[in-house]
């Protein structure tokens, strides 16, 4: 047992180890991600010196509107809640007691509640009372004395009529007496009349009545308990009966006070709107919470105290969400006109706007093409010049450009070569634990080691696969332009920044120089055509949006007073 024991101690110590291993490697990791370069670079420049930082934003609490349904439920659950707390009260023995017992039909909660006034909670003779509860605790004793021989393995059953003369219960086909009380007198007048029945009574009547094979003493039946246990249901029915939604309007007016205060408190309110939003909310919510407890205690009183408490919780809240539903609509009578009239102000406004844009850009459109059309044809002039300057450098192009496809191998190498070096030059400088702990629980730096020599190895890779490729015969047999547009795609991957490289690629900048300038001069009449042709949409585009700004000011203006009543409203209603 003892080496189980231990076995499942370390088996969970080792569990929560590489648990919190794990977790702290994931952490670290994220925290590095910012000191390694991205998977498209070719050069060690972490990402934090080259990325814009996210943006950061954390969720803020969104409170709930007051006038959500789903706010008067809470209200009509919670102000329900007591009748909850007394149904626990009611015992089940005592209710059996009293269906069995009294002739009235007591399966119907209310029928059980105004019987219970009458009997017990609202009778002005006390002594009337005393005995009806003295008579009720005999019944109730005998139900408990059939749950305690039920326990012992007898078969219980009671007799058809309450005021069976001679026992009170049936035990395994045989007839029983059930005694409670606190005098042995009442054993020695049961024995007179009826001397073989057996007896079960509270352990203090049987230790004073003395040994006996016909007396059963248990201290489940004490006369204190039945007597507390009895007091305690009825009343238990008495405050369940009273309780239904009694408590839904106050709570409606603490939470409607609370949120009023608020709003007031941030200017949002005057005391008056408060005040009325209040009522409502006591009327409405409190209200009809209240009488829907009453009526759903009604319709589930025929399932007795827990139908009739079941019900009274669920009446509540749909009482509650019904009068929430119908003040709601009061509520926001204020606001609705508001916002029709708001809405109805900015429709117009926007029809104004509408054709108003319309009719600007209609004009745009007429002076684009206006533009557009006289830059065409001094494009089509100078465009012959262009061709007949550019086909010489065009050759001198090709060739720099095979020259460089071939040239491609060796520069990769001289890249790789430049990688390792910023590797050593790294790791250098990265403080490693000692074995043990990096086994263990490594460190950042440790961490730091291991994922920078990873992206070294990632870089190797690739750029070992790439010389194979641009050195395969089935590479070369391809036409030069294409065996270029690879190798550019390649190398524009990623950020390289490599001597050879820039020397290589210069060579081919020459070229192209060279034709710019052969075309320079042609190019730059054509230039100042699209300049000027540029500097007149924009002039046109500038009046024309400045038109439409002033216009969309005007527009605005006019919705301002409607939008601030507006916001006046949703304040009240704490939107």
């Amino acid at each position: 047992m003892e080496i189980f024991v231990l076995s499942l101690i370390l088996a969970t110590g080792t569990g929560v180890y590489f648990m919190r291993r794990k977790k702290s490697i994931l952490k670290k990791k994220k925290e590095l991600e910012r000191k390694l370069p991205s998977n498209d670079m070719m050069l060690w420049v972490p990402s934090e010196k080259v990325n814009i930082p996210e943006g950061t934003a954390s969720l803020d609490y969104i409170k709930k509107h007051p006038l959500s349904l789903k706010e008067a439920g809470i209200i009509g659950a919670a102000g329900s809640l007591p009748s909850l707390y007394y149904l626990n009260e009611i015992d089940g023995n005592v209710y059996d007691a009293m269906q069995f017992a009294f002739t009235d039909d007591l399966t119907n909660f209310h029928a059980l509640h105004n019987y219970v006034e009458d009997k017990y909670i609202s009778i002005f003779d006390s002594n009337s009372a005393e005995g009806w509860i003295t008579r009720l605790e005999g019944y109730v004793t005998e139900q408990y004395a059939a749950d305690v021989l039920t326990d012992l393995g007898h078969h219980v059953e009671f007799p058809d009529q309450a005021n069976q003369q001679g026992y009170d219960l049936i035990v395994d086909g045989e007839p029983w007496q059930v005694k409670g009380g606190e005098t042995v007198s009442v054993l020695n007048d049961h024995f007179k009349t009826n001397p073989d029945t057996p007896v079960i009574t509270n352990s203090a009547l049987a230790e004073e009545f003395g040994p006996s094979d016909l007396v059963y003493g248990t201290p489940a039946l004490n006369s204190q308990l039945m007597d507390g246990t009895t007091r305690e249901t009825l009343n238990g029915v008495d405050s369940l009966g009273d309780s239904m939604g009694a408590g839904i309007p106050l709570v409606t007016l603490i939470t409607a006070g609370y949120r009023e205060f608020g709003l007031m408190s941030s200017g949002k309110t005057d005391f008056g709107h408060s005040a009325k939003n209040v009522g409502l909310d006591l009327a409405g919510t409190g209200g009809g919470g209240f009488a829907g407890a009453q009526a759903g205690a009604l319709i589930g009183a025929v399932g007795g105290p827990v139908g009739a408490a079941i019900g009274g919780v669920v009446g509540g809240i749909i009482g509650a969400m019904g009068g929430r539903q119908i003040t709601n609509s009061i509520k926001l009578a204020p606001y609705n006109q508001a916002l029709e009239s708001y809405q109805s102000a900015f429709n117009s406004s926007r029809s104004q706007l509408e054709a108003f844009q319309d009719k600007q850009k209609n004009f745009l459109e007429r002076s684009y093409q206006d533009v557009n059309d006289e830059l065409n044809v001094r494009h089509e002039k100078i465009a012959a010049i262009y061709k007949a300057r550019t086909n010489k450098q065009l050759l001198l192009l090709e060739e720099a450009q095979q020259q460089f496809v071939d040239d491609t191998p060796t520069i990769l190498r001289s890249i790789k070569k430049q990688l390792v070096q910023s590797e050593t030059n790294l790791k250098s400088t990265i403080k490693r634990s000692n074995i043990m702990r990096r086994l263990t629980f490594p460190t950042t730096e440790d961490i730091y080691y291991e994922e920078a020599t990873r992206w070294f190895n990632e870089r190797y890779a690739i750029i070992d696969q790439a010389i194979t490729t641009f050195d395969s015969p089935s590479f070369k047999m391809k036409q030069m332009h294409t065996q270029y547009k690879e190798v550019m795609e390649f190398l524009q991957s990623y950020v390289i920044e490599n001597e050879e490289l820039n020397s290589s690629l210069s060579s081919i900048l020459t070229v192209k120089h060279s034709s710019e300038n052969a075309r320079k001069t042609a190019k730059k009449q054509l230039l100042q055509e699209i300049s000027k042709a540029e500097n007149e949409v924009r002039k046109l585009t500038k009046e024309t949006f400045s038109r439409i700004a002033v216009y969309l000011q005007e527009q605005k203006n006019e919705l301002k007073d409607y939008e601030d009543k507006l916001k006046v409203e949703k304040d009240r209603l704490g939107y």
